[in-house]
């Protein structure tokens, strides 16, 4: 029985039951002559999944890629969690729009908020610890 199978399909398929490290190492193999090994798509994904495993794999397989740390750091950060995203969001937006700010007799920030018909007055305490 013959399938025909596209060559894109079975670069596909190499790439994601190939051993994340390999690619990696490959890659670092042709740094020397292949300037942007370190950014081809396979190898980002490979380490995206090395970052999530093991922190201190992924640093010493990045170390290795001289002069590419802090791009492939940015281009393999983690996914930030959206729903703390847009409660943060939501914070700003209401500090934004429905608050004023003074200050106080002791010269602390207040911001004063009304809300259903009542004003509400909060110390704006900034902590820089």
């Amino acid at each position: 029985m013959n399938i025909a199978i596209s060559p894109e399909l079975l670069r596909q398929a190499a790439e994601e039951t190939a051993d994340p490290v390999a690619v990696v190492e490959a890659a670092l193999g042709n740094l020397g002559t292949d300037a942007g090994a370190m950014y081809e798509d396979a190898v980002i994904a490979a380490l995206k999944v090395i970052r999530q495993k093991d922190e201190a794999a992924y640093a010493r397989l990045v170390a290795r890629a001289t002069g590419c740390k802090t791009r492939l750091d940015k281009l393999t950060a983690p996914e930030r969690d959206s729903h703390q995203d847009n409660n943060n969001d939501l914070i700003l937006q209401v500090a934004q729009t429905a608050c004023q700010y003074h200050h106080d007799a002791d010269g602390r920030g207040v911001a004063i908020i009304e809300t259903e018909g009542r004003r509400e007055v909060h110390i704006v305490d900034v902590n820089t610890d």
